[in-house]
């Protein structure tokens, strides 16, 4: 799965979205990354010394314990 999350200045989640899901349909996986994202605090980019808005792009992995 890959999702572009768009993270705020002060490290705070904006928007998620799915770029490619794991398994087409509705699997329940696309809901749990967002929602476990939704959640982060991440610490934000900086430019020309200020925190700044961006989007980042990744790949999420789940794995069967």
């Amino acid at each position: 799965m890959v999702l572009t999350v768009e993270i705020f200045a002060n490290g705070k989640v904006g928007e998620v979205e799915v770029q490619a899901s794991l398994l087409p349909g509705p699997d329940g996986l696309d809901e749990a990354a967002v929602t476990a994202i939704k959640q982060w605090e991440i610490r934000s980019v900086k430019r020309n010394g200020q925190l700044v808005d961006c989007c980042i792009t990744f790949p999420v992995t789940f794995s069967l314990h």
